[in-house]
């Protein structure tokens, strides 16, 4: 069931008019024609016509505000899915070994009416065995970022930090989004996820819905897909009000990052 639409204002023509008199009698006791045959009361139900159309135009919430108020409440819009479709590469001459399908080889659709093609590309690379005639592949009407830079950790709560190419799509695989903090080498905590990328580590933090329940320690971040902006855990004012018995100074939901920040695997269209 849908929630109850409240009107804003909910006065109509009628009730407009009838205001307007009860002021009358109380503000111009020397008025005492309130009919409709006077010109003062014309005036009184034209203003109280064009009053009606605002309220009208009132109640007719924009778009923009229930943004606006669904940001407020840390509601965020759903990011786009790219398309997929699932691809068949078939060999063709007579070298029967196994052949390599690069991450990032494009596919273009044919051509219908749009002049642009649609342009499909490999995710993840694929083997096509050798003695295997065929080979399904999957893939996504995307743009695959590798390792972007998304900027330096400083160690303070509540970082923002924004990727160049947005918005960060989703697609069918599991993994289509990672972010990572460069860690010294041989540092990764036991079980942690962690990359290698141009001679360098990265632990792989976690992306969550809210901060609520973190230890200072975990290492979460939340993301707006369709902004590209990631945020790191803010902290809590802990300071004691005047009087109040002393609880130290601030207290960070989660964990901060403190070097480079990512790199980030990124399907973003």
């Amino acid at each position: 069931m849908t929630l109850p639409v409240p009107h804003l204002d909910d006065r109509g023509f009628l009730d407009l008019v009838t205001e307007a008199r009860e002021r009358i009698r109380q503000s111009c006791p020397a008025w005492t024609d309130l009919s409709a045959h006077d010109p003062g009361m014309a005036l009184v139900e034209t203003f109280a016509h064009l009053t009606e159309v605002m309220i009208y135009r009132l109640n007719q919430l924009p778009e923009k505000a229930y943004v606006s108020f669904l940001n407020l409440l840390g509601v965020t819009r759903h990011a786009p899915t790219a398309a997929w479709a699932d691809v068949r590469f078939t060999r063709t001459g007579t070298d029967r070994g196994a052949v390599r399908i690069p991450a990032g080889l494009r596919v273009a659709a044919a051509r219908g009416a749009d002049p642009r093609p649609v342009v499909f590309v490999t995710t993840e690379p694929t083997l096509l065995p050798a003695d295997e005639t065929s080979v399904t592949v999957r893939m996504h009407h995307c743009e695959p970022v590798e390792a972007e830079l998304l900027g330096v950790g400083t160690g303070q709560p509540g970082q923002v930090l924004r990727a160049t190419h947005a918005p960060l799509t989703h697609t069918a695989e599991a993994l289509d989004l990672l972010l990572g903090v460069e860690v010294p080498a041989g540092t990764v905590e036991l079980g942690a996820a962690a990359r290698e990328y141009d001679g360098r580590t990265f632990e792989i933090w976690q992306p969550v819905d809210s901060f609520a329940g973190l230890g200072p320690q975990a290492k979460a971040y939340l993301v707006d897909r369709c902004s590209g902006t990631v945020i790191f855990a803010p902290a809590l004012d802990l300071r004691p009000a005047a009087g109040a018995t002393p609880r130290g100074e601030v207290a960070a939901d989660a964990a901060a990052p403190a070097s480079t920040v990512p790199p980030v695997t990124v399907a973003a269209v």
